[in-house]
């Protein structure tokens, strides 16, 4: 087997401190090892665990693409994972399962969304995706895909005042999470009709509403 080279084992450190920055902060977005430059070799060498950087570049040695996905799929699930994390079994169980979903990535989100129309046909698309302080109804009775919720913050845009934690830390990841997705607009454009097509509009209701409310007084 051919080792790393240098500078991919270089790269593969400022990648690792990439992807964690950009899933722990709320500015830096990730997009290649150039942007940390500042971080040498030398620095790299002074770490005690500098052991699993050379690890974790000979695995992926001269594959940048299945490097990023594997570092993405560990700090995703964990920002504050650690690089010798990334060699225990779960972490390995944890890119298999995200690689499925993105391998059939079409396949996944429209059983998701299908499920959402099939649950929730008799009601309004605002109430189940609406925050109201604490987290949408979708997130809390359905078990979605992370990139389900990805979408569907792109197109609606959950609302940012919830008082709930996790919901807070779903959707902060998923807004971190979808810069690595491959979100086409006509995709998107597509599931967003579904969806309003499928489902009551708030304005339906109410309009229901008012006309019911409108004929009571034949019942009085």
């Amino acid at each position: 087997m051919t080792l790393a080279s240098d500078r991919f084992i270089t790269e593969t450190y400022r990648e690792y401190v990439g992807v964690k920055l950009h899933f722990n902060d709320n500015k830096f977005i990730y997009k290649n090892p150039t942007q940390l430059s500042r971080l040498k070799p030398e620095q790299l060498n002074k770490r005690n665990d500098r052991e699993w950087f050379f690890r974790l570049a000979n695995m992926f040695n001269n594959k940048p693409k299945e490097r990023l996905d594997y570092i993405v799929s560990q700090f995703k699930d964990n920002k504050d994972a650690w690089i010798g994390d990334f060699f225990l079994d779960p972490a390995e169980k944890r890119h298999n399962l995200r690689m499925k979903t993105i391998q059939s990535f079409d396949y996944y989100i429209d059983k998701d969304i299908d499920d959402i129309i099939i649950k929730y046909y008799d009601r309004d698309l605002e109430s189940i995706i609406s925050v109201n302080s604490d987290r949408p109804i979708i997130y809390k009775e359905m078990n979605l895909k992370d990139e389900t919720f990805c979408i569907l913050d792109k197109i609606f845009e959950f609302d940012d005042n919830s008082f709930n934690p996790l919901w807070e830390n779903k959707l902060f990841m998923c807004r971190k999470y979808a810069h690595f997705l491959n979100l086409n607009n006509n995709k998107l454009s597509n599931i967003e009709t579904k969806l309003r097509n499928s489902l009551i509009s708030s304005s339906v209701n109410q309009s229901s509403l008012n006309e019911t409310q409108s004929l009571d007084f034949l019942f009085d």
